[in-house]
């Protein structure tokens, strides 16, 4: 697990930093930083995404792998690609850019 309370990473040209979400349901936050202008985003422009799901009980849900670098979830990994292949047959393989699910798919799953 990492010691750090944030990890940065590019993608193509923006930004993301990942965190611990402060909302009791949510493993993470991502904060974006536009590096080029999107549509109706100009570059330098934030958003916030929470993502991740913990239950009512405040146990978090499983995930494939915690990929995020924060490692805050990972005894949550449960490493099992038949179980991975039926959360992306249940929820799709393509998510738009940047929403919880596409951190979902791309960070947890």
């Amino acid at each position: 697990m990492s010691m750090t309370n944030s990890v940065i990473i590019k993608h193509n040209k923006d930004t993301i930093k990942f965190m611990k979400s402060n909302r009791p349901d949510k493993k993470y936050t991502a904060i974006i930083t536009y590096g080029t202008k999107h549509p109706g985003i100009n570059k330098g422009d934030q958003r916030i995404v929470h993502f991740g799901g913990i239950k009512k009980n405040g146990e978090p849900y499983s995930q494939y792998f915690d990929g995020t670098g924060l490692g805050i979830y990972s005894g949550y990994n449960h490493l099992d690609m038949e179980r991975r292949n039926r959360y992306y047959a249940r929820h799709g393989t393509n998510p738009p850019l940047y929403t919880p699910m596409w951190f979902s798919h791309n960070f947890l799953w």
